[in-house]
């Protein structure tokens, strides 16, 4: 049947009068829907079901809500156009073309009528969980729990059922004709319980996947963080070749100053009482003192803390090593069989 064009651009301005809706919306709306009306009538029902629903989302009139129905019918939304055919019984006819959209509604209401037996019904169940902790959708679409079992209206074709309980998910695929009435069932099994770990195996390392190689576990530590006690020794020697070179930088030092004491007593250097041109070498003897003292002090400190280190480090039973210590005025050392 071809639609009379005057007609409906007719219709679209009482739209215009009713909506006051600016210009150049109004004639964007008039240009798009005049061409869903062509393509109707030229069989191209995709593109007419494009361009008559966007203008009826500008032009709210029966003539324009009856036209986009029948152009979703044609492309198979069977649904979204009973909805439409139901919105044109609803509005408001009125204005100088008042008949036509009287009209307009009186078709939309009767092809509803002939169009809800086509419409396909899905009736979906749920076993295995509670269908209020279950969330539904059918073609992405959510279903409320509410309609769960009561069947819901879809259009014929290939439809996708999908049940979201926590992290498990059901899916379902199934083909549906016109007039048709399927039930599908998602079933669900046990949710898996979370580990419990039990408080030898809290704070555990995770077991390695399957064909690793564990790790050997790790060795205790000794006292000395290493196994056979050689760092501790390492510290030792530096500690006895800080001391021995303490003690031989005290002794030449203290050599020193027992030479500048004896040229200072040739020279009538008595006690404390000396001459004035011999302050510098009393000033050079008295720093070579001080300085031996030190140096000495240094080395018996570090010839003690390096033997103490030694003396108390563990052997490894392989190691073989056999030492003893010594200490002596001026000197310091370890012997032993390596």
């Amino acid at each position: 049947m071809k639609h009379n064009a005057y007609w409906f651009a007719a219709s679209v301005l009482v739209a215009a009068t009713a909506a006051a809706q600016d210009d150049v919306t109004l004639a964007t709306a008039r240009d798009i829907a005049s061409e869903g009306l062509r393509a109707y009538d030229a069989g191209r029902y995709e593109e007419a079901a494009d361009k008559l629903s966007r203008a009826y989302q500008v032009v709210k009139v029966p003539t324009v809500a009856l036209l986009t129905a029948r152009s979703f019918v044609k492309v198979g939304k069977l649904v979204e156009a009973s909805e439409v055919y139901l919105q044109a019984t609803r509005l408001e006819a009125k204005g100088e073309f008042r008949a036509e959209q009287e009209k307009a509604q009186q078709d939309a209401g009767r092809e509803r009528a002939e169009l809800m037996p086509r419409i396909p019904k899905l009736l979906v169940t749920i076993e295995g969980a509670d269908p209020n902790e279950v969330a539904v959708a059918i073609d992405g679409k959510d279903v409320p729990v509410a309609l769960l079992g009561a069947g819901s209206l879809v259009d014929p074709g290939t439809r996708r059922i999908e049940g979201r309980r926590g992290q498990q998910v059901v899916t379902q695929q199934v083909t549906i004709a016109e007039r048709e009435r399927k039930a599908v069932t998602l079933r669900f099994g046990a949710e898996p319980a979370a580990p419990v770990a039990s408080p030898a195996m809290q704070g555990a390392a995770p077991p390695p996947p399957a064909g690793a190689t564990a790790p050997p576990p790790p060795a205790a530590a000794d006292a000395d963080t290493t196994p056979d006690g050689s760092m501790q020794r390492t510290f030792g020697w530096v500690g006895i070749g800080v001391g021995g070179a303490g003690i031989l930088f005290g002794t030449v030092t203290g050599l020193m100053a027992v030479s500048n004491r004896s040229d200072l007593d040739a020279n009538g250097c008595v006690d404390s009482g000396c001459y004035l041109d011999q302050k510098d070498d009393v000033d050079s003897y008295n720093a070579l003192r001080t300085i031996s003292t030190v140096g000495f002090v240094i080395g018996f400190v570090g010839a003690a803390a390096g033997v103490t280190l030694l003396l108390t480090a563990p052997e490894s039973p392989s190691s073989g090593v056999e030492t003893h210590a010594w200490l002596g005025l001026g000197s310091a050392g370890v012997a032993g069989r390596f």
